[in-house]
């Protein structure tokens, strides 16, 4: 993953130079305020991917407004933590909200390898329990906010 002011963002890939195509997906972004992190999800077409290899070039102006929508002031530190994969939800669970004790949030996370280049690799993210923070950065418990959505 490479955010778009480390590198010129252009249509071509900074590590194989194959195309790039603008997409929209859903992500999860982390915002730090104070000693918190908070977890919330925003959906957007900030992502370039690399159709030949796994690397996504973020728009940094786009998740920066959107991480201001979701709480964080220009003074606040944000990541994006990864990409929500939708399609990894199995048929049988499309029903059940996302971050149900049966239906965890299926993330594609962001890391680093050892050579310290950055690849992106399916990781399932842990549950998101009923009483901890939405991930929508409402402010609002999980259970009185998305979990029935």
């Amino acid at each position: 993953m490479y955010w778009s002011n480390e590198i010129q963002l252009s249509r071509v890939c900074p590590e194989c130079g194959g195309p790039l195509e603008k997409e929209y997906h859903i992500y999860v972004l982390l915002v730090k305020e104070r000693k918190d992190v908070i977890p919330f999800m925003a959906g957007n077409d900030g992502g370039r991917f690399c159709s030949k290899c796994p690397v996504v070039v973020l728009d940094n102006e786009v998740f920066a407004r959107g991480a201001v929508a979701g709480g964080a002031s220009e003074f606040r530190k944000f990541t994006v933590a990864g990409i929500v994969d939708i399609e990894a939800v199995p048929e049988d669970k499309k029903n059940i909200p996302l971050g149900e004790e049966d239906n965890p949030i299926p993330l594609v996370e962001f890391i680093q390898t050892k050579d310290g280049s950055k690849k992106a690799e399916p990781i399932r993210s842990k549950k998101i329990g009923r009483n901890e923070p939405c991930p929508c950065g409402s402010g609002k418990k999980y259970k009185k906010c998305c979990w029935e959505k």
